[in-house]
């Protein structure tokens, strides 16, 4: 199993204006410089449109320190030279973190079911739920305590292509029940748009 890292990127209010932070496909372009290619430049367009395995963030809006995105990866980081309105931290998470029975979890999901060959989004509460109860037991564990605190959808330009996702974030208890699929779960994150901020499990040790 590769080792995971856990990191946390703040952009203070003069990076997001300087980099044009308005929305999600601005952030996955960040997110692409700062952990996956390690560079100053954009990376290539062609990576750009895909989710690159082994990285996942989930954009936490502004706080008091700025604008915080938490981010996972299996990917090595290649620290690159930022300035001083961002700041970079990352830490490689215990081997015993994946190892508990019980955890508290927030996820930011993309609800959708495919109909004809297209998407097309959940938004009734109790079917987000249903939704996502079973693709966490397809993902080794069962799932309690459930809620759906928000709702909403997200709409933002990707090249000329205009691009709406439905967004619901919900909390709840997670009891493990095959820990290589919840491994793999987590690893890889649920559902669609996971290269967009959707998807990412993240837990705490109860």
């Amino acid at each position: 199993m590769s080792s995971f890292v856990a990191g946390r990127v703040v952009l203070q209010p003069e990076a997001v204006y300087r980099l044009k932070v308005t929305d999600r496909y601005a952030i996955h372009r960040l997110m692409l410089q700062l952990v996956e290619s390690g560079e100053d430049e954009l990376v290539a367009p062609e990576i750009r449109t895909r989710n690159p395995l082994g990285l996942q963030w989930v954009d936490r809006g502004e706080r008091l320190e700025g604008r915080v995105i938490d981010f996972l990866t299996t990917r090595p980081i290649r620290l690159p030279s930022l300035p001083s309105d961002i700041t970079l931290s990352c830490r490689e998470l215990p081997k015993h973190f994946l190892e508990h029975k019980f955890y508290q979890f927030q996820i930011v999901v993309n609800p959708i079911y495919m109909r004809m060959k297209h998407r097309v989004a959940i938004t009734d509460e109790e079917e987000i739920l249903t939704w996502f109860a079973s693709k966490l037991r397809h993902g080794g564990a069962a799932c309690a305590q459930l809620q759906v605190d928000q709702r909403g959808r997200d709409v933002f330009w990707k090249d000329s292509h205009r691009v709406v996702y439905a967004r619901a974030r919900i909390s709840g208890v997670l009891n493990v029940l095959n820990r290589p699929a919840f491994i793999d779960t987590f690893s890889k994150g649920i559902g669609k748009g996971r290269a967009f901020g959707f998807g990412f499990l993240q837990l705490k040790i109860i």
